[in-house]
């Protein structure tokens, strides 16, 4: 039995009841699942070590488990642009989209020029994982100035409520993220956010709701956190 046949017959053997009922309820119909919970998922990834060989095989299958494995196992120096790009094309689950662009993506050392191909796509995916990877990456990112990340919050103002529904997810969880960095960002982030209202996200069939970017950045903490002036 190949590495892989081990790792599908594992989580195969170690499927979950709820997990799977779940996921048939709510989850992506164009996937699997053997409802393992992200839990789980690192734990094996810890025993499993980074291994690309295998992180590209689990990440062909159809299995939300094993996608999502395939992220956690993933190097986040193994990919280039065009194998990056193949992976955001082929994420198919906002779950997947998520798991890749806050895993291994935001750690990969040209996560910024991924975010610089992305954004103005006009495939969907790729502008889904843009956002989601500029999230991921803009409280810490020092590969480009403060502006490059106050330009995409101007951005983010004016097209937010116009984008495709999951990407009005990513850019909602942007400035989100991005508000949480500094007093600059957080005042245009925050100022973005009053200006962009209410955001409607489509999860499917469950209760996600897009965060309330304006109430998040309003409260105390994050206000204390960037020595923003209370409310």
């Amino acid at each position: 039995m190949s590495r892989v046949q081990g790792v599908l017959a594992a989580l195969e053997a170690g499927a979950d009841a709820r997990g799977v009922a779940a996921w048939a309820r709510v989850g992506d119909p164009s996937l699997r699942s053997f409802g393992w919970g992200l839990t789980r998922l690192r734990a094996l990834a810890k025993e499993l070590g980074r291994d690309a060989a295998l992180a590209e095989a689990l990440w062909a299958t159809d299995l939300f488990d094993a996608r999502v494995l395939a992220c956690l196992v993933l190097d986040p120096a193994a990919l280039d642009l065009a194998g990056a790009t193949r992976w955001a094309r082929g994420a198919g689950a906002w779950q997947v989209s998520h798991a890749l662009c806050s895993g291994p993506l935001a750690k990969a050392p040209h996560a910024a020029d991924l975010v610089d191909a992305w954004t103005p796509s006009p495939d969907d995916a790729l502008r889904r994982c843009g956002w989601l990877l500029l999230g991921a990456i803009a409280p810490k990112v020092r590969t480009r100035e403060e502006a490059w990340l106050l330009a995409f919050v101007a951005h983010a103002r004016e097209a937010l409520q116009g984008e495709e529904n999951l990407v009005r997810d990513a850019m909602n969880s942007f400035l989100l993220s991005v508000g949480q960095r500094s007093l600059p960002c957080w005042e245009a982030a925050y100022a973005a956010a009053v200006a962009v209202g209410t955001v409607e996200v489509d999860y499917g069939d469950n209760a996600c709701v897009a965060p309330d970017v304006v109430r998040h950045l309003g409260g105390p903490r994050i206000r204390a956190k960037v020595g923003a002036p209370p409310a």
